[in-house]
């Protein structure tokens, strides 16, 4: 049932308006003292006296119940009312005067608590009830209100947060919060971010994070609460990554596309896709290496960087890494390279540190018919996404050799042997 609390200093008036008003409400009446009012209520009347003496314990009251609207009505004379001081004015939120009206203070206090009733709803759907995280902030960062979601979002009670500040769910820079509401504060506008946060357990997701700044008192009055919606964009941010993957593709896909048709050998069409390809991957060195049946062995026909110093060095199938992804048919990831990893004592000192690299068979239909090799800085290392354009690069290798090598037999067939010259037998 809902609770009015009566604070008036004259005892009498007291308990004339707890008469009138028990009819409808639970009606809690007792002298002015700070104390009564660390009690639950629905709305708070006090005369000038009472609020006098009470003014300040009545507005951390009100701030304390925040973000729920807590209202109060001042009970005066005409008066009195001129003589109430800004400070007075801050914690009340409806005024009656006397003599009153019965019908008069019946329609005030019920226009009050209905707004309180609207404020819970709208705490209870808006907030509480709602699918994504909301977290309310005073002005400086302190966490007011934490629903249920972020509850189930970060693995955090509600209990184990409050007073605290958004550190709990450790972000990558803890100053960036700071940032954030600052900026919220500063646009007084709503802030849009996407970033990293933690859970309980300390496992980390994307979370896409909208901060809205809050006037308690009024469209006029200063920002004092900011909230904070977060959701997690773990799936959607995955989604992107993949977009984004396959348009990088497909863009190196088609730069490599065009520069292959400008060429006419094999070796021009190498260095074309292998300088294509690294632009594509952001990194400096590779190298292709191809098979020579008349040798036996696989030599490189194009390289950049450290790689070119290669340029005599044979390899056989088997052969340290190149040689084994050729055997083999298949990628082979080397975290960090040594002068080992090519089995031969002709490179050491070519071979720097603290590189790492990936190779890749090229296949034709037939066969595998040489090898790929790509090498970066261990800090630069190749992201998964780049793996992919490195795979899609060594298969239209393979297809441009099968190419090339259907145009060299086309062009023997055009070209017969020539006849015999003139007096041979």
């Amino acid at each position: 049932m809902t609770c009015i609390l009566l604070l008036l200093e004259n005892p009498v008036n007291r308990k004339l308006l707890a008469e009138t008003l028990q009819t409808r409400y639970a009606v809690v009446s007792a002298a002015p003292a700070s104390v009564a009012l660390d009690g639950e209520f629905d709305l708070g009347i006090l005369d000038g006296p009472a609020l006098a003496t009470l003014w300040e314990a009545v507005r951390v009251r009100k701030k304390r119940a925040e973000p729920l609207f807590l209202p109060f009505l001042l009970v005066t004379s005409r008066h009195d009312v001129g003589m109430a001081t800004r400070h007075l004015w801050q914690t009340i939120d409806e005024v009656i005067t006397t003599p009153i009206e019965h019908v008069e203070l019946q329609a005030r206090v019920a226009s009050l608590l209905q707004t309180r009733r609207l404020s819970q709803e709208v705490y209870r759907v808006a907030l509480q009830e709602s699918l994504y995280a909301n977290v309310l902030l005073s002005r400086d960062g302190v966490i007011l209100f934490w629903n249920r979601a972020a509850e189930r979002l970060f693995g955090w009670s509600e209990a184990e947060v409050l007073g605290g500040t958004l550190s709990v769910v450790q972000p990558d820079d803890p100053a960036w919060w700071e940032v954030l509401l600052n900026e919220t504060i500063a646009g007084d506008a709503l802030t849009q971010r996407e970033m990293r946060l933690a859970t309980k357990t300390r496992q980390r997701f994307v979370a896409e994070v909208f901060c809205t700044p809050l006037r308690v008192r009024g469209n006029e009055a200063p920002i004092t609460h900011l909230l904070l919606t977060v959701r997690d964009a773990t799936e959607r941010r995955l989604a992107w990554e993949v977009q984004r993957r396959r348009q990088r593709e497909l863009e190196a896909l088609d730069r490599i596309t065009l520069a292959l048709q400008r060429v006419h050998t094999v070796h021009e069409a190498m260095r074309a896709l292998l300088n294509e390809a690294l632009a594509a991957l952001e990194i400096s060195a590779g190298a292709i290496w191809l098979w020579r049946c008349e040798t036996g062995d696989l030599h490189l026909v194009a390289a950049t960087d450290w790689l070119q110093a290669f340029a005599d060095v044979s390899i056989k199938p088997g052969e340290g890494i190149v040689g084994q992804t050729f055997a083999q048919g298949e990628t082979l990831v080397v975290r960090e390279l040594t002068p080992a990893a090519f089995e031969r004592s002709a490179v050491v000192g070519r071979v720097p540190a603290k590189w790492g690299s990936v190779c890749v068979p090229i296949r034709t239909p037939e066969s595998v018919a040489g090898v790929f090799l790509t090498a970066c800085p261990l800090a630069q290392r190749l992201p998964p996404d780049r793996m992919t354009i490195l795979e899609a690069v060594a298969r239209v290798a393979g297809m441009t050799l099968q190419r090339l090598r259907l145009i060299d037999m086309l062009r023997d067939n055009q070209h017969p042997p020539s006849a015999p010259a003139a007096g041979a037998v």
